[in-house]
């Protein structure tokens, strides 16, 4: 019999650890991040400038009207806020939000080293599990050091058989589920602090100061407001995504084939595309956690009383891509277009 499984104690050492520094530089923008929760909150203070775009320039289309790009807004907090508070505001949040994730993407790479020894052979994942060993009578697979590392999780869910495929899609999931659930309290928090820079409020100044405003003015259920939206657009996207790029490995450029570059530009196509598909949940959820908060910001969410009427007024109302594109922001709110 065969050590066809690879145990977890003999899992290879992963290189592509996050560094202290890494981590640290991160927290470095702030100031970006911060920014873009302020414009996903709807907070616009400078007013929206005419843009012609080449078509316009042409006479074939007419000028649209756009906010500045983020680089303009970002210049404005500083201006507005102080450096301080822009650096300052929600950075331990912001940075524990990044830590967490850091554990599961180290969880899901070493999950995958796993999953490389069940392809070519289904049982495997049940011998996984019973610690049962097999022999190996599949065809030849590519080694994980053999494959390419940005495509590795995708190429394992092309070239596996349906059960274990749907078996290893659940897993990202799981993780995936885990991540949101445990990330969401620092996201609520991180909102509420960004968010009391719009009316200046106090009681989210620092982080034990609003982990007690959350409690003090929406109870435990608080700390997860805006996790559904935000859950639903995470498992769309996964599901979706790795479907997706089964699908188009095996229809159209086969799975016998080595990966090209055309298959890594479509699935990075493909990505883009769902993250724009699923952007409004995002949206939705990063607005529902101020849902409850004695915040002047809060206004928007507290006039719906769950998250589908206000992915719909968002929708309608052409806000759903508020904060999706960083540079030609054309979301323009009907109260700030010219007269």
């Amino acid at each position: 019999m065969s050590d066809h499984i690879l145990r977890p104690s003999k899992l290879p050492e992963r290189s592509d650890v996050i560094s202290l520094e890494m981590y640290l530089l991160r927290q470095l923008i702030n100031p970006f991040r911060l920014s873009w929760t302020l414009i996903k909150l709807g907070y616009e203070p400078l007013a929206p400038v005419r843009f012609y775009s080449p078509l316009a320039m042409l006479g074939w289309t007419t000028p649209i009207y756009v906010y500045p790009n983020i680089f303009q807004y970002v210049y404005h907090t500083f201006r507005t806020f102080g450096v301080w508070k822009i650096i300052s505001t929600g950075v331990f949040a912001s940075a524990s939000i990044d830590f967490i994730s850091e554990i599961f993407h180290r969880a899901f790479s070493r999950r995958s080293v796993v999953w490389e020894t069940w392809l070519g052979s289904p049982e495997s994942v049940t011998s996984y599990s019973d610690g049962s060993g097999l022999e190996d009578t599949s065809e030849p697979h590519l080694t994980i050091q053999q494959r390419h590392s940005a495509f590795r999780v995708e190429d394992q869910m092309e070239e596996s058989e349906w059960r274990v495929f749907l078996h290893m899609l659940t897993e990202a999931m799981s993780l995936k589920a885990w991540e949101v659930l445990l990330t969401q309290p620092f996201l609520v928090v991180m909102v509420r602090q960004v968010a009391s820079l719009i009316g200046g409020e106090t009681q989210y100044s620092w982080f034990p100061v609003a982990v007690r405003s959350v409690y003090r003015e929406t109870g435990f259920s608080g700390f997860f407001q805006g996790i559904i939206p935000r859950l639903f657009g995470e498992l769309i996207g996964t599901v979706v995504y790795y479907t997706t790029c089964r699908l188009i490995r095996r229809w159209i450029f086969g799975i016998q084939r080595k990966r090209s570059t055309s298959l890594c530009m479509s699935e990075v196509l493909v990505y883009l595309g769902l993250r724009g598909y699923v952007y409004p949940f995002e949206l939705t959820g990063c607005i529902m956690t101020l849902r409850g908060a004695n915040l002047i910001a809060a206004n928007e969410a507290n006039l719906f009383s769950s998250w589908r009427p206000l992915r719909s007024y968002l929708i309608a109302s052409g806000q759903a891509n508020r904060g999706w594109f960083p540079i030609c922001r054309s979301h323009v709110q009907s109260k700030h277009m010219p007269t």
